[in-house]
């Protein structure tokens, strides 16, 4: 059998019009500055949604073309005008604060699922890494707050 590519060229004399043969649009070569604007109106779409700059991981199907045209996600970021942030990591203390915080705030402590929606937190890998644990049970004592998924059973002393 044939492969498909030798088929296509064979019978339309591009892949392009073969692919307009099937009703679809064909790739377009863009130039690099066409690139380049298209992931800047990117970047300050999701800025208009979410009133903040992306993380890297949200752009992360686009993160070979952004390194290609920019060099880097930083540079990315300061060409759409904004300030790329300086650290990447943040201290144990800011960790901290950012479940204090959420506690403070919704008069609960946060689950992981609130670290998967934002809300003012960091990646729940970010505490497991810093705080050296591996449940969040411990995630949250570790930060002082009440942990009510510790299941305790009453043992004679």
């Amino acid at each position: 059998m044939e492969n498909i590519n030798t088929l296509a060229r064979r019978h339309f004399g591009t892949w392009n019009n073969f692919i307009l043969a099937a009703g679809l649009q064909p790739n377009v070569t863009k130039t690099p500055e066409q690139v380049r604007l298209e992931l800047l109106a990117l970047l300050n779409k999701f800025y208009n949604e979410h009133s903040r700059i992306p993380m890297r991981r949200e752009f992360s199907s686009r993160t070979g073309s952004i390194v290609k045209y920019f060099g880097s996600w930083n540079k990315f970021i300061a060409a759409g005008g904004f300030a790329p942030n300086d650290r990447r990591i943040p201290s144990i203390g800011k960790l901290k604060n950012s479940l204090v915080k959420f506690y403070i705030k919704h008069h609960r402590s946060p689950t992981v699922a609130d670290c998967l929606h934002k809300n003012g937190l960091y990646n729940d890998r970010s505490y497991f890494a810093h705080f050296k644990v591996t449940t969040w049970a411990d995630v949250l004592e570790y930060a002082g707050l009440n942990s009510y998924f510790r299941i305790t059973t009453m043992t004679e002393s």
